[in-house]
């Protein structure tokens, strides 16, 4: 069986290579020569505190206290008001700088997430089209196609075709559900027809059309024509502001020419409403009172800023764009003078304050040019400061009263510092630290006593970041930290590891592994506990991970794949990260499991660990380990498939018997919460099933077929690989009668 990987569904074992790395982790300890350095502080506190020699004129404790406490106040207090004020100018104008060039990487980005979908649409158009999947006169199919890319694409409002000789299609959103138009190519003979669909998809009227249409005469197609280059599919053409047609509305168009099976072509256009990126412009703003908007390159407006005045009548141009005057905030009309020739941030004066502008270029292929535009007044940045001002003046008088006070508190007791060590050990007790240190007292025995608290504290708090808090002060809570033993609960388990990671170590310096090893953990670490996982474990490369105890949580099934998808997605984006940084590329698999376990302390009296045993614990590291064999980063057991329900779609990938179990096992990919999966994604995996279900029906002459639109998708899925390898291995040689499709992994 070449290129099965572990093992072939006959039970013939193979060999898994084992590996796990047991990484350097850095530890940092923050409680040795700090505190000793702070011990010699105080020492030296205490010496400067010691009373006055003796003298013939004397003055009270308390009236001493306030001048010793309130003088450098009030000195250091005023350099420092003189100097921050100076300062405060200079940063808000820095501020507005920066603030404007991230604004405005934002908005960049912004636009970036709403057109690429698009652009991705338009391109899988073009794939199905040239593969003979998609063809615009195929009526239901193209129709179904259309309805799932405007469902899952908001942006888009309307999908259109046009053809040499006249046909075109074209679906797009109308209320609730869809208005299709049909034109055929002899309009004498077939009137052009009205479509109107659900929400599902379903026909529910057909019209004659009232209304005549050409494709063949709107901007789209023209400039779809015009930038292809020889046959086949061509580039793709953002067109500039242009009507409608249905919606009669400002809108842009992605088009492209897309080659048929056939050796045809169509163009096919993707419709954008203006409103759309308004949308977008106007929940976005730089800063409290600043405004941004897309710009075309004759200062047109594309996208619309908030607050528009309510005089402002645009609903009734319909032959232009508004120009940035016609919206009636000056501010704005200022700033545009200086956009067409400035794309770094300006500054300049309206209605007697200053502005912040900022004018940043985005580009639409083949030579669309917008602007990005922030404008922002600048009392939006020293606002701050000035807040900043009166919050220094307002403290620096709390300090006088308190000084006062303290005075006062000194020369009546010295009981204060007690007190202050009492509640500081209730809140190490429950392993809330403060944030202060202690009071230091000129009492010898206080003074010692609360360095050495304070030394405690610092070393519980280097603790604490072995041991996961939030396990302790539950276990505190319910008795169970200093006693063995366990009882039975129903958790989900999580186990991930890195891809390769002994190549990966065998090839980097310690050091350095260690850090990717930090930053990797961190992330991954703070998204289950967000979704109320408890770490259990971390070793080398391998973490382990909990829901439902030492807590309940409700719903943790869900979570717990909720969380894994969560973990993938952070992954895409920090290898992106890692790559433009030339560093390693990680790749993390998954394996849950659903299930009663053994959960508590366990160890030996003088050392334990708060962990579960059971079944389902080996299951999820089973699980994450057969990621390798099928290709893919999540992988979880059919129990758990069960608990989380509907929430998800899923792939059924295999029927297994791992090791150590005696049960076949359904395993199950998750490919994204509902409503939030590609139709691409979803194609893919009705595909794959439909064969895998031939497959176990001993149907082996039909897998291959019935892969091929998995192929389609995915060229290189190693589980679509190996299911057709193994299925025409078995047409040629059937399995014996007590076959029942299980795959038998005999190692880890």
């Amino acid at each position: 069986m070449a290129n099965r990987g572990i093992v072939d569904r006959g039970g013939h074992p193979d060999v898994l290579p084992g590996r796990r790395l047991h990484g350097r982790m850095r530890a940092r300890s923050r409680c040795g020569d700090r505190w000793e350095e702070q011990g010699k502080i105080m020492t030296e506190s205490s010496s400067r505190l010691s009373p006055p020699p003796s003298s013939s004129w004397r003055i009270g404790l308390m009236a001493g206290m306030f001048l010793l406490l309130s003088l450098p106040i009030l000195l250091i207090a005023g350099t420092l008001l003189g100097v921050f004020w100076w300062g405060s100018v200079r940063a808000a104008q820095e501020q507005a700088r920066e603030y404007l060039v991230g604004a405005g990487k934002t908005m960049h980005a912004y636009l970036e997430g709403f057109f690429h979908p698009i652009e991705s649409a338009l391109e899988l158009t073009q794939e199905l089209a040239r593969q003979g999947v998609l063809h615009p006169e195929r009526i239901n199919e193209f129709a179904a196609f259309c309805q799932g890319i405007l469902r899952t694409t908001p942006q888009i409002s309307s999908i259109c075709t046009g053809q040499e000789d006249g046909f075109s299609h074209r679906q797009g959103v109308e209320g609730e559900g869809f208005l299709g138009r049909l034109v055929f190519a002899d309009t004498a003979s077939r009137p052009s027809l009205l479509l109107t669909y659900d929400a599902t998809g379903k026909l529910l009227d057909t019209q004659v059309a009232t209304e005549p249409f050409d494709a063949r005469t709107r901007p789209w197609y023209a400039g779809a024509l015009g930038v292809a280059t020889g046959g086949g599919s061509g580039p793709k053409y953002w067109s500039p502001p242009f009507i409608l047609h249905t919606s009669q509305n400002s809108g842009i168009a992605l088009s492209a020419v897309c080659q048929r099976a056939d050796g045809g072509t169509f163009v096919i256009t993707f419709n954008i409403m203006l409103d759309r990126i308004s949308n977008l412009t106007s929940r976005t703003r730089p800063s409290l009172n600043g405004y941004a908007m897309v710009l075309d390159d004759r200062l047109q407006v594309i996208g619309r800023p908030r607050r528009v005045p309510n005089e402002v009548d645009l609903a009734g141009i319909f032959e232009r764009l508004p120009r940035v005057e016609e919206l009636q905030i000056p501010a704005l009309s200022v700033a545009a003078r200086g956009f067409p020739y400035k794309r770094w941030p300006f500054s300049f004066e309206c209605e007697g304050a200053t502005w912040w502008a900022l004018a940043m270029p985005y580009t639409l292929p083949p030579n669309n040019d917008l602007l990005i535009c922030l404008v922002s007044p600048e009392d939006d940045f020293l606002h701050e400061a000035i807040h900043q001002r009166n919050l220094f003046l307002a403290v620096t008088v709390v300090a006088l009263l308190v000084n006062l006070l303290l005075g006062i508190g000194l020369a009546r007791s010295f009981s204060r510092p007690l007190a202050d060590l009492a509640e500081a050990s209730k809140a190490i007790t429950a392993l809330d630290f403060p944030e202060t240190s202690v009071s230091l007292s000129r009492i010898q025995e206080i003074h010692q006593l609360a360095v050495a608290q304070a030394r405690m504290q610092s070393a519980l708090e280097s603790f604490a970041r072995y041991v996961p808090t939030e396990v302790v002060r539950e276990l505190l809570a319910r008795g169970e930290a200093a006693k063995l033993g366990g009882h039975v609960q129903e958790v989900t388990l999580l186990f991930c590891d890195i891809k390769d990671f002994t190549t990966l170590a065998e090839s980097l310096d310690p050091v350095e592994l260690s850090v990717i090893l930090s930053e990797y953990f961190q992330d991954v670490m703070a998204i289950i506990r967000q979704g109320q996982g408890t770490i259990d474990k971390i070793i080398g490369d391998a973490l382990m991970a909990m829901w439902n105890a030492p807590r309940e949580v409700p719903g943790h099934p869900v979570l717990a794949v909720r969380t894994a998808l969560a973990c993938q997605a952070f992954m895409t984006g920090f290898r992106a990260r890692a790559a433009a940084a030339g560093k390693p590329i990680l790749h993390a698999r998954f394996g849950l499991s659903f299930g009663k376990v053994v959960v508590g302390n366990f160890g030996a009296p003088d050392r334990m660990n708060y962990t579960c045993f059971g079944d389902c614990v080996n299951l999820a590291s089973r699980l994450e380990g057969m990621n390798k064999l099928y290709g893919t980063g999540i992988l979880v057991s059919e129990a758990l498939r069960q608990q989380a329900g509907d929430a998800f779609h899923w792939r059924l990938v295999d029927l297994v018997i791992a090791k150590g179990k005696t049960q076949p096992e359904r395993i199950y990919e998750p490919l994204g919460e509902v409503g939030q999966v590609a139709a691409a994604d979803l194609a893919f995996a009705a595909a794959y099933e439909a064969a895998f279900a031939a497959y176990l029906d001993r149907r082996f002459g039909e897998v291959d077929r019935l892969l091929e639109p998995a192929f389609a998708l995915r060229p290189d899925d190693l589980s679509c690989r190996q299911l057709r390898q193994i299925a025409q291995t078995y047409q040629q040689h059937p399995p014996g009668p007590d076959w029942k499709g299980v795959h038998y992994i005999r190692t880890k």
